[in-house]
């Protein structure tokens, strides 16, 4: 499971995925727990549980780390897009009848 950026709209519930494997750009962990979150403005798109259930995550071996752009299984790929959090990503492969949806060609 690709998880895009670490707000708390798009993380959380990782016990209703027992068996998923997460993956999060390094430098969107980074900034979940960095000097940053003492900014109220910033840590207000962060729920601290979930930022700690990552973290629970990496002890356990359930989350990936990519950084940078790359495959995270065959035919699936991340990329870092930034700009609406610090390590941002998206992410896309091949779909049904193997179209294209990312990276442009």
């Amino acid at each position: 499971m690709v998880l895009t950026h670490m707000h708390y709209d798009h993380v959380g519930n990782f016990h209703r995925f027992p068996i998923a494997q997460f993956h999060l750009q390094e430098p969107e962990i980074h900034y979940a727990v960095g000097h940053y979150m003492r900014h109220k403005q910033l840590a207000k798109s962060f729920e601290p549980d979930d930022v700690c259930g990552v973290v629970r995550l990496n002890f356990g071996r359930s989350r990936g780390v990519p950084h940078g752009p790359g495959e995270i299984v065959p035919g699936i790929a991340v990329v870092p897009t930034g700009g609406h959090s610090a390590g941002c990503s998206s992410s896309g492969g091949h779909g049904a009848r193997d179209r294209r949806c990312w990276p442009p060609t």
